[in-house]
């Protein structure tokens, strides 16, 4: 490898290109060298619960779709919780 090669490789874009691998450090310490080369984390990446402040990776469709049913479930257990609560809260003042 020529001497310029080598330079070219220590770069941030370079580094990027191979993507992080966070597990507890939510992409947010000098650890993550995505956080480190000061650019966001990419569907390269392997991190977990990333919070990269430069860039948050993307979910993966199974991921949006979960959480969007666990969103609704939530959603509909707190109307359950509420009209319950109503119906015995409501009393006849006379």
């Amino acid at each position: 490898m020529r001497q310029g090669d080598e330079n070219l490789m220590n770069t941030p874009s370079a580094r990027h290109k191979r993507g992080c691998k966070c597990k507890r450090s939510k992409c947010l310490k000098k650890y993550c060298e995505c956080y480190r080369a000061k650019v966001g984390c990419s569907d390269g990446c392997h991190c977990e619960d990333c919070d990269n402040s430069f860039g948050k990776k993307s979910e993966s469709m199974f991921q949006r779709v979960e959480k969007q049913q666990n969103q609704s479930h939530e959603v509909l257990n707190t109307t359950q919780v509420m009209s319950d609560s109503t119906l015995v809260g409501i009393t006849n003042p006379f």
